[in-house]
């Protein structure tokens, strides 16, 4: 190294600067010394002369060491990071492989417990008993309420039995229930293992593996529920008392027959499971027990209806002498006399009569049919129909049914008539007293009286009386009359064909009497007779003879009046009128 420097210190410090000038690319930033540094360094030094060519070799040595171990002190870094590197990489794997491992351990106790938890629910869920329990000896354990049942039975030898209930040729089954508290002891065995918490009920299941459960039934028989058997005991048994009745009338010697009243039954439910029960307490397993009846009697024998039956009500009315007339009039007096009506029941003319035939004995007489004179089989009988509205009226029966005629009747007062038309309109009343009611009717046809008579038990108190009053609220005027063509009528004739009849409005009473005295006026009905328009025949296309030309005496008038001032018509109504009492 001396060597280099002793030619002179200009070539060495020229290839200083070179070499400085090759390394001048290095930065201090890199851990080495700034040749530049040095440069300048150097230069100062020579300047001031304190560097000798000789001396200057040492301390280049010395320094060229110092700056050896740089390097060698970054090598020792690098590795010391490298390995604490290492040693966190394998510290962080290791505590990566224990937590994987604690989560596989987490996950394979939660899946035991889950699987434990089912197998748990699936004991707790069993719809067996459980083992460990038994009854008489007889382990349960696995089986169903049913089937325990069957076991326990069978093990007793329990047959079935039942008992007969009779009332004379009647007769009725109980099977008794076997094992008097079987039931309620194997609702108590599966029960074992259920009524606590869900821990509690694991544990008491466990617990009866080793210390079972026993429980004890005694063999025997008792009755079930007895409600639906008795029940029909009772709809087959029972009945109730009938009281005397009236069974018809004798038209020939005016005298009415009588049934006597009836015994009811009821059945004792009470006294008649006392009666099974005490055959059961007696072992009298499949014994015949009789039902208890009690027997019931009529409120009316026929002793006291005989005292309380009599005549309630009569009314009379007068008939014509029209023999067809009179002859319906018969026929359905004798159909409706001597019925009883029982109490409740209804009363119907058309369902006692039928229809009003010929082939029934019915002759034709006068009928009207829509305001109509007509002449048909049974005209008549609304006569009939009216004098029993009013005998029943004044009996105190209630009325059902009524219509009025749509002409006033001329046999009973305005108002007071009852008409009926098979199968249209009838006349009904229903039996509203405590005992039968007859009807009975006479005719008296040579003296052309109708009476209809109301028997029973009186409704109304002593003293009391029952009448109708009628009266017209309005009045309606006889329509102008129509014509109709007749060509078989001479010039200037007419012919009344149907009189005209005023319309009336009217409204019926129920008087009520106390002791001859008034005591009430209600209004029973309101019937409506319509006007009727008179009808006349003419010829309007007849021409004058010479013998109806008036004469030129001023005569006109009188051989008007003469021939029209009504005898004409006046005839014609009579004719019209002719009938005896028009019907419908």
């Amino acid at each position: 190294m001396s060597g280099y420097y002793s030619d002179g210190r200009g070539r060495g410090q020229q290839k200083r600067d070179n070499s400085s000038a090759q390394r001048g690319s290095y930065s201090s930033g890199n851990g080495r010394r700034n040749t530049y540094y040095e440069e300048d360094r150097y230069a100062q030094s020579a300047s001031r002369g304190r560097y000798s060519t000789s001396g200057r070799g040492g301390n280049n040595r010395r320094k060229k060491k110092k700056n050896n171990f740089l390097p060698m002190l970054l090598l020792v870094v690098l590795l010391a990071v490298g390995v604490f590197a290492g040693v966190k990489y394998f510290q962080n794997r290791k505590a990566e492989e224990e937590q994987q491992a604690q989560i596989k351990l987490e996950q394979e106790q939660q899946a035991a417990a889950e699987q434990q938890r089912q197998q748990e629910d699936a004991v707790l869920g069993s719809d067996t008993i459980y083992e460990g329990v038994s009854i008489n000896g007889i382990a349960l354990g696995g089986m169903t309420r049913q089937q325990a049942t069957e076991a326990v039975e069978q093990s007793l030898g329990l047959a079935e039995h039942s008992l007969t209930l009779q009332y004379n040729d009647q007769t009725f089954q109980v099977s008794l229930m076997t094992g008097s508290d079987l039931a309620s002891v194997i609702d108590q065995a599966y029960q074992v293992g259920r009524d606590g918490t869900r821990e509690e009920n694991l544990a008491k299941i466990e617990e009866i593996k080793t210390q079972p459960v026993e429980f004890t039934v005694e063999a025997g028989y008792s009755l079930p529920d007895m409600t639906e058997v008795l029940n029909s005991c009772a709809q087959a048994i029972n009945r109730k008392a009938k009281n005397a009745t009236v069974t018809g009338f004798n038209v020939k010697d005016s005298s009415f027959t009588y049934e006597d009243g009836q015994n009811g039954l009821e059945v004792n439910q009470e006294a008649t499971q006392a009666a099974a029960q005490a055959a059961v307490d007696a072992g009298n397993y499949d014994g015949t027990v009789t039902i208890t009846v009690t027997e019931t009697t009529p409120e009316m024998d026929k002793a006291t209806l005989k005292s309380k039956f009599k005549r309630l009500a009569t009314f009379t009315t007068t008939t014509t002498s029209n023999s067809n007339r009179n002859t319906n009039i018969r026929l359905c007096a004798q159909a409706i006399s001597g019925v009883v009506v029982q109490p409740g029941e209804e009363f119907s003319v058309n369902t006692l009569t039928g229809q009003r035939t010929a082939a029934k004995g019915y002759k034709d007489a006068t009928v009207i049919k829509n305001g109509v004179y007509v002449q048909e089989p049974g005209g008549g009988v609304c006569q009939v129909s009216s004098t029993l509205f009013n005998a029943v009226v004044r009996a105190g029966l209630k009325i059902s049914e009524r219509h009025n005629h749509t002409i006033v009747s001329s046999y009973v007062p305005i108002g007071e008539d009852a008409a009926v038309d098979y199968p249209n309109k009838d006349f009904k009343f229903i039996n509203n007293s405590e005992g039968p009611v007859a009807v009975v009717m006479t005719f008296d046809e040579s003296n052309k009286k109708l009476k209809a008579s109301v028997y029973g038990i009186p409704i109304l108190k002593d003293g009391i009386k029952l009448d109708l009053t009628s009266e017209v609220t309005q009045t309606i005027p006889i329509p102008d009359p129509t014509y109709t063509e007749d060509p078989t009528l001479e010039y200037g004739q007419e012919v009344t064909v149907t009189t005209g009849l005023e319309g009336k409005k009217v409204t019926t009473y129920l008087i009520t009497k106390q002791d001859g005295k008034q005591i009430s006026k209600e209004v029973l009905h309101k019937s409506n007779y319509p006007k009727r328009t008179p009808v006349i025949a003419i010829n309007s296309k007849a021409t004058p003879t010479e013998s109806t030309i008036p004469e030129e005496t001023g005569s006109t008038g009188d051989n008007t009046g003469g021939s029209t001032g009504g005898d004409t018509t006046g005839g014609d109504s009579g004719n019209n009128g002719g009938f005896d009492i028009p019907e419908e």
